[in-house]
């Protein structure tokens, strides 16, 4: 009774993780787990582990115990704004520090799931602080532990607390050892994300601009060409290395229209260079150097290869390559959604650190019977980090001790032998296997001979697919003939409204500071009343201001960061019991915000 009064409190709000406990509950392995009286009213846990009996919290009293693990924490509790509870045990010491921090919000991963059972069966739970909870998760077969930190991290950030039951560090140490290396890994992914995100927005922007030109006239990939793709086997052919050893393969694919074969980053020059003409480039890198991924291919003057781009790709790519283009628009671009009436709409890629994962996102979009990765090695093989024939000046691909072989470690390979990769091709590979695990409805075939294993992408030789699956001819010669009728009609309306947009901005501008003026004119005079009169004028122009067009096309992706920190700032002000000093933080906090909107636009 108490457990199903517990479990329905919890269901209402982790609905589709809690079903999963019922995998548990009537295994013989839950025996193991017991709840046991103690001297007062709070039970304790007993776990029997390696012919041991062990106890998760006091025999003698729980609750005191949870009230000396609060005095343990209790000057970094006061420090972050959320709370990682590695363990639940039977609760007490997650509802004596959250009966203290009551502003505070917490996150629980139980390593067991028979503690779990066990923890909804101990006790009613109505007055346990569900309202607080942000995140919950115990081990199961259906949710994995790095899936659920990339959810937990990429909204709580750095601002948190991991807390642990002693008695949890002594019995699931290796566990907790797992669970930190998770979190680790997971944190380089995000801040990777985070740094990539801060050095290219304004050039995602630029690109996006310039590139808009193009955009309306070049169709929509997905749009307009889907039916010439879906049911059919896409091979997305990388630059590694072992893109050499299936050459031969591919020439003979290419030759009898087996499979369309789409070539991303490098992989066009190896492929051009050994007489391999790919059906397609994709391509979607915001910097200015990505032009010279195809060099050889715009010096070529072949009209035959169409390019597939993503809207924020480097403009000089886009100005420079002049066979045909299609476009398909990425999740970091708000300027042609706005302008091509396609605000709100999902994007047709979301941004990726590794232009194979746009590919795969494009395929699945274009729905192919089949994704096959070929050159995706994601790791060196024989000293190389590109496949022959792919050349930079004077670089012709191999690895340079300074530059790839920094930060070396190994990982499996296809064939579950070790090899050597470093960072930035490992967090490609961890993208890719969170994709495949989340989002991937077209079956992965992964052919890099020699390549590292990517999780969700069984490995097939090449020579095995074509003999047993790609079998037929499947290629429409040029498919990439198209008449585009572009309506201009709308994209001028919306011109006219993004301009008209900015001037409202610029008066929203003078208001805001003319009003931030006044605020500390009242501040000094300590008239409180005509203060809150401002502070709800002030709002009205802050909310006109966060709904204009040119805030929600143009600077709102510039300024993620600073409205961030605009909110925490605020946040924080709350519990400033001195007003004038309340004040202070909260007329700078604005004025910060305001002054950086003002000064990144009119850059």
């Amino acid at each position: 009774m108490i457990f199903e009064e517990n479990y329905q409190r919890f269901k209402k709000v982790f609905p589709d993780l809690l079903p999963f406990l019922n995998d548990y509950r009537n295994k013989q392995e839950l025996e193991k787990t017991k709840i046991v009286e103690t001297r007062t009213e709070y039970p304790t846990l007993e776990i029997k582990m390696d012919n041991q009996t062990l106890f998760l919290h006091s025999k003698f009293n729980p609750m005191q115990e949870a009230e000396i693990i609060k005095k343990k924490y209790l000057k970094e509790i006061e420090k972050h704004e959320h709370l990682l509870f590695f363990g639940v045990g039977l609760g007490y010491h997650i509802e004596q520090i959250m009966r203290e921090f009551p502003d505070k919000t917490f996150t629980i991963f139980e390593p067991n799931p028979y503690i779990f059972i066990r923890f909804l069966e101990s006790r009613s739970l109505e007055k346990f602080p569900l309202n607080q909870i942000r995140f919950l998760h115990f081990n199961n077969v259906h949710i994995k532990l790095n899936d659920f930190l990339l959810s937990f991290y990429s909204q709580i950030k750095a601002d948190y607390q991991l807390i642990t039951l002693p008695s949890y560090e002594r019995i699931f140490q290796v566990d907790l050892s797992e669970f930190e290396e998770s979190l680790i890994e997971v944190i380089k992914i995000n801040r990777d994300s985070m740094i990539t995100e801060k050095i290219y927005s304004k050039r995602w922007l630029l690109n996006s601009l310039m590139n808009l030109k193009t955009t309306i006239q070049a169709p929509n990939i997905i749009e307009s060409k889907k039916e010439i793709f879906k049911n059919k086997p896409i091979i997305i052919a990388a630059a590694g290395p072992s893109l050499y050893d299936d050459i031969e393969l591919i020439r003979h694919i290419k030759e009898k229209r087996l499979a369309y074969i789409f070539a991303v980053g490098s992989a066009n020059k190896a492929l051009l260079k050994h007489g391999v003409v790919p059906d397609a480039v994709v391509t979607y890198d915001p910097q200015p150097h990505n032009v010279g991924v195809f060099r050889e291919l715009i010096n070529s003057g072949r009209m035959d290869i169409p390019m597939i781009y993503g809207t924020s790709v480097g403009f000089e790519t886009i100005e420079e390559f002049q066979g045909p283009k299609f476009h398909m628009v990425t999740s970091v671009d708000s300027v042609t959604s706005f302008y091509l009436d396609q605000a709100g709409k999902t994007p047709d890629v979301f941004d990726s650190m590794t232009i194979s994962l746009i590919a795969i996102q494009l395929a699945q979009k274009l729905e192919a019977s089949l994704i096959i990765l070929a050159g995706q090695n994601l790791a060196f093989k024989e000293n190389r980090y590109y496949a022959e024939g792919i050349k930079f000046a004077n670089w012709e691909g191999e690895v340079r001790e300074d530059r790839e072989y920094k930060d070396i470690f190994t990982v499996k390979d296809v064939e579950g032998n070790l090899i050597e990769t470093n960072n930035s091709l490992n967090n490609m590979r961890l993208s890719i296997e969170y994709y495949i695990r989340q989002l991937i409805r077209v079956p992965i075939i992964n052919t890099t001979k020699k390549g590292a294993a990517i999780e969700g992408a069984p490995y097939v030789p090449l020579e095995e697919l074509i003999a047993l699956t790609l079998t037929s001819a499947v290629v429409e010669t040029n498919w990439w003939e198209y008449n585009h009728d572009v309506k201009v009609e709308n994209i001028y309306l919306n011109i006219q409204k993004l301009e008209n947009s900015i001037n409202k901005m610029y008066k929203n501008f003078r208001n805001v500071f003319s009003l931030l003026d006044k605020m500390k004119a009242q501040k000094q005079e300590k008239d409180t009343k005509k203060i809150e009169q401002l502070f709800i004028k002030f709002d009205n122009e802050f909310d006109q201001f966060l709904s204009t067009e040119c805030y929600l096309v143009i600077l709102k992706p510039l300024l993620k960061n600073n409205y961030e920190i605009l909110e925490k700032k605020i946040t924080g002000s709350y519990y400033e019991k001195n007003i004038e000093e309340k004040l202070d933080i909260i007329i700078q906090a604005y004025n910060q915000f305001f002054l950086t909107a003002k000064t990144v636009f009119e850059e």
